[in-house]
């Protein structure tokens, strides 16, 4: 669920940049800007996570995700500098995408019945965030297109709910199995 909250504003940034925004000149330097602050955030993401643990870490960066990109909703033209934060405010959240999933299936393939397979289960990882970018292809294209066919009076709150909404209700969903999972680990 989280990386189809992800993979949703990655497939729609172009459209948001250049119909509510009205910055298409500026989509790579948004693009750069969600990257730099993944990359910068990776070793406070794992630091954090072997502090407080793998779990409660993901479930706290997706509500920071929530909160941050929610205030993409309130955005409109020209609106450069608000956007390159919260696309570097994004990305440091995303950060923990990068690397907890990984680090929960390490220590999960860490027993002898599924050693030998772990490379298996890496591939099946990255499968799925592929999978996830195809995911949000499917549900938010035709969704767009279908207004942007239109000429729709409605493209800019369609464009909000696809590239706002959307990926917060994914990032929700996503905490709240994270929060369920705890809960389930802490009472054995």
């Amino acid at each position: 669920l989280s990386a189809v909250g992800s993979a949703i504003p990655a497939v729609t940034l172009v459209f948001f940049s250049r119909y509510i925004l009205d910055t298409a000149d500026y989509t790579g330097l948004y693009i750069f800007v969600y990257f730099l602050g993944a990359i910068l955030f990776i070793p406070f993401i794992k630091k954090l996570a072997l502090n407080i643990g793998i779990i409660e870490t993901w479930g706290i960066t997706l509500i920071f995700c929530i909160v941050i990109f929610a205030f993409a909703l309130f955005l409109g033209k020209g609106d450069i500098v608000s956007f390159l934060v919260i696309s570097f405010l994004a990305g440091a959240g995303f950060a923990s995408e990068l690397i907890l999933p990984s680090i929960l299936l390490a220590k999960w393939i860490d027993c002898d019945k599924r050693r030998n397979l772990g490379n298996g289960y890496y591939a099946i990882l990255a499968f799925l965030g592929k999978f996830c970018f195809a995911l949000a292809t499917i549900i938010a294209l035709p969704l767009l297109n279908s207004q942007l066919n239109n000429s729709s009076e409605h493209l800019e709150i369609t464009l909000k709910i696809i590239y706002c909404a959307m990926p917060c209700v994914a990032k929700l969903g996503a905490a709240i199995v994270l929060f369920i999972w705890y809960k389930a680990k802490n009472k054995v």
